[in-house]
């Protein structure tokens, strides 16, 4: 049994969810939840708040890239012989 219904998700959201998003979001947690903690209510609402608010509502599953002055500052990470280096040496 599910901790979160669909119909609750809906009604959280202030904006139109992406079905396909929220069914997929339903679907690791009810494969996943349990064994990673999330089979409190509270626990749950944590999640998804954060979720929904990184995602706008469940209307994107990538994220969402200008590059802005604010977003090319924040990625320090660079692309050497054709492979972005995600930070783990240093860019010369």
């Amino acid at each position: 049994m599910s901790v979160i219904t669909a119909a609750q998700i809906r009604a959280a959201a202030k904006l139109r969810v992406n079905e396909g998003n929220m069914n997929s979001v339903l679907v690791a947690l009810d494969k996943f939840g349990l064994g990673l903690g999330l089979n409190r209510p509270h626990r749950v609402a944590h999640y998804l708040a954060q979720l929904m608010h990184e995602s706008g509502a469940l209307r994107f599953d990538q994220e969402v890239w200008g590059p802005t002055a604010a977003q090319v500052r924040y990625d320090s990470r660079c692309v050497r012989g054709g492979r972005l280096d995600a930070g783990r040496v240093p860019c010369a």
